[in-house]
């Protein structure tokens, strides 16, 4: 199975909303966003053989980032993390 990066896009946008409407969480880690996202496309049906399975962390950055360009989302930094977060 293969992503786009707009497709992944849409994924982290999704898991950002999902995780904050189940959990009430606002703001998530890197990391809780990588395993948010990890959870997702693996339901989704990609495996090991699939390239995005290890190319997704990588991508994920460029998502973040496109997300932020777009004022979808945004960061602050708290210690030693970027904490993200939904702006609307």
């Amino acid at each position: 199975m293969q992503i786009t990066k707009q497709q992944l896009k849409q994924i982290v946008y999704d898991c950002m909303m999902m995780g904050e409407a189940h959990s009430s969480e606002s703001e998530f880690t890197l990391v809780e966003i990588t395993k948010l996202v990890y959870n997702a496309i693996t339901e989704l049906g990609v495996t090991p053989n699939d390239d995005v399975f290890y190319t997704y962390q990588y991508d994920l950055r460029w998502c973040l980032q496109s997300l932020r360009n777009e004022n979808i989302t945004n960061f602050e930094k708290q210690g030693n993390l970027n904490v993200h977060y939904l702006v609307a």
